[in-house]
């Protein structure tokens, strides 16, 4: 889970470099 959550925050980072 703890691995999840940043996994999430680089997601949205990838979604706004888009």
């Amino acid at each position: 889970i703890l691995v999840l959550m940043p996994l999430i925050s680089i997601m949205e980072v990838h979604l706004l470099k888009w």
